[in-house]
């Protein structure tokens, strides 16, 4: 190999002993291939090299110093599934893969990033777990409690895997922003466990724990319940009054007394059909009450609907405004005329309403149409706004001279596959650049 190469990708039918010298001393990234499984010599690895990737079959044990001191990122193979404890302390992120299930006892001082695969269910000890790991995620299997002292205080970002069902009893790490729980996770979040300095919470499909007041910290920002979660979310400071984004599953249908004013967005799943929110931004597709003008969170900028009760009940302050499968009213002149703000509509699926002349306001700029939507486009029913229109999968109407000729600004044009009608001479304005 030149002297100069710095990666190399042994290939798949690799698997003869690398010796000292085999490999160019400047090299900075070595794969190999999924076949290579042979235990590496002392040396026998430059000295320079900052990232190995192990193959599908290697499964050697790693000896004292066989890696060198310069290695920063190291990924095992599937088959890999031998102790870990004589890695070089240089190393500061870890992939470890499907099969890996050994006991730890010592990892490198300066590893940052640790990912568990799918096999690995073994106890992790106090203090085992270097002091600058900022980012750690198991994989499906993990469902081990989680020891006192066990996290390190600059966590930053914790995944659990499928498996996890255990109750978290201790703080977590006041440098930790972001926590993920698994598919199967359903215990009760007690109080002060939760750090303060938590942005981002993702529980799974099985939670379906009570709530209580200021269980969840201030500083959360985006808050996300799995499927299976229906509890009633009626008193104050259940949510904190930081929160951005609240997400829903399927099943949710229960009462929600208070939102924060904060949230910008929040989507509640196809059966909530529920007359004591206060605070909405997402209808179900039953979704049919009123809901007073100056009850919706300040900074609204996405609103979506199904069945809409009344579009003077939308808040003045959004920017995009998404109809739902659902949604068949037609739509009249003038009803968006006090939204100045809004920019982009996008109607169902089963929308299929002619769209009359003075409907789309002037600001718009993107309009979209559903799946099939297939009626003729009325002369200046489009707004000088608008700059991209996207017909449904359905469309299939003839554009003649002039019927378009009130879009001046319209630059990209989206047909469907499915559209197989003649263009006709001077049918599309002259400011589209892109079809």
């Amino acid at each position: 190999f030149p002297e100069s190469l710095e990666e190399l990708d042994l290939g798949d039918s690799y698997n003869f002993t690398l010796e000292k010298y085999d490999l160019p001393k400047n090299l900075k990234v070595l794969r190999l291939g999924k076949d290579y499984n042979k235990s590496f010599l002392s040396d026998s690895l430059p000295s320079g090299l900052k990232s190995l990737y192990l193959g599908f079959e290697y499964n050697q044990n790693i000896s004292l110093n066989c890696l060198p001191n310069s290695l920063t990122h190291l990924e095992t193979g599937y088959s890999f599934n031998k102790s870990i404890n004589n890695l070089p302390n240089s190393l500061e992120t870890l992939v470890l893969k499907c099969y890996f299930n050994q006991p730890i006892s010592k990892l490198p001082t300066n590893l940052k990033c640790l990912k568990f695969g799918e096999s690995f269910d073994n106890r992790i000890g106090p203090n085992i777990l270097p002091h600058g790991l900022t980012r750690l995620e198991f994989g499906n299997e993990f469902n081990t409690e989680i020891p006192p002292k066990c996290l390190p205080m600059n966590l930053k970002y914790l995944k659990f895997g499928r498996s996890f069902n255990k109750q978290l009893k201790e703080p977590l790490p006041t440098s930790l922003t972001e926590l993920i729980f698994g598919f199967n996770y359903n215990q009760p979040i007690n109080k002060n466990v939760l750090n303060h300095g938590l942005k981002n919470l993702v529980f799974d499909y099985s939670f379906d724990q009570v709530l209580l007041p200021k269980i969840l910290p201030l500083t959360l920002e985006l808050l996300k319940f799995g499927e299976l979660f229906n509890r009633d979310l009626v008193e104050e400071e259940i949510l904190p009054n930081n929160l951005k984004i609240l997400l829903f599953g399927d099943n949710f249908n229960k009462n929600i007394n208070h939102l924060p004013k904060s949230l910008q967005v929040v989507k509640f799943g196809y059966r909530f059909n529920n007359n004591s929110i206060e605070n909405l931004t997402f209808f179900s597709n039953d979704f049919n009450r009123q809901i007073p003008p100056d009850h919706y969170p300040d900074n609204l900028k996405h609103f979506s609907c199904d069945q809409l009760f009344d579009l003077k009940e939308i808040p003045k302050s959004i920017h995009y405004l998404k109809f739902g499968n659902g949604f068949k009213k037609q739509l009249k002149p003038g009803q968006f005329v006090n939204f100045p703000n809004l920019k982009y509509i996008k109607l169902g699926d089963h929308y299929n309403t002619v769209i009359e002349p003075g409907t789309i306001p002037d600001n718009i700029i993107h309009l979209k149409f559903g799946s099939f939507y297939n009626k003729s486009i009325l002369e200046n029913s489009l707004p000088t706004s608008l700059t991209c229109l996207d017909l449904g999968h359905e469309f299939s109407q003839t554009f003649y001279p002039g019927q378009l000729d009130s879009a001046v600004n319209l630059s990209i044009l989206y047909f469907s596959t499915k559209y197989l009608k003649e263009i006709l001479p001077n049918s599309l304005p002259s400011s589209i650049h892109t079809i």
